[in-house]
């Protein structure tokens, strides 16, 4: 049972003085039984695999997690720090080669009637795009310094969703930027 009085000395003037700053999520990650598809094993080999990983605002988790929000990732399937990033869901997570690696399927393009109506805003540093709400079946093999960060997904319909890529937004005197 919850013991009320715990809610009244929580430090609500502390979480909201410090709610720009995000320390690396510290649990260390914990290995877990997976058998990963034969199509990703083949690429892979038979790797350690995790349910989670430390992010820099939080962690990272799989798609089978509790915490589903924490799947929805924006990444450089290239890699590099320039070029467009695409979203995708974290289908599982390992080590690989030494790294620990993800495989993540990417957002579908959408493709509709109408153009894309955040394109005109990425430009302006407004990262968001329109995608279909389904991933693709391929598993694109991402290291995490490809993970640009956390991703906000809106599904509007059956059809489509809205992604924002959270890996440049901060928290400026409790206002999110």
């Amino acid at each position: 049972q919850d013991n009320e009085e715990d809610l009244h000395n929580f430090p609500v003037s502390e979480l909201i003085k410090n709610s720009g700053s995000y320390p690396a999520f510290s649990t260390p990650a914990k290995p877990v039984s997976v058998k990963l598809p034969l199509k990703l094993a083949q690429k892979v080999g038979n790797p350690t695999c995790y349910s989670s990983v430390a992010a820099t605002k939080g962690f990272y988790g799989t798609d089978k997690s509790t915490a589903i929000g924490n799947s929805y990732v924006c990444y450089r399937p290239d890699g590099g720090r320039e070029g467009k990033w695409v979203a995708g869901q974290i289908r599982y997570i390992f080590d690989y080669q030494g790294a620990m690696t993800m495989a993540i399927t990417r957002s579908k393009t959408y493709v509709g009637p109408t153009p894309d109506p955040f394109a005109q805003y990425v430009a302006a540093e407004f990262e968001a795009r329109t995608v279909c709400c389904s991933f693709s079946r391929d598993y694109d093999i991402v290291a995490m310094d490809q993970i640009l960060g956390h991703a906000a997904r809106w599904e509007l319909s059956s059809e489509v969703a809205v992604v924002l890529c959270l890996g440049r937004v901060s928290v400026i005197n409790g206002i999110p930027y």
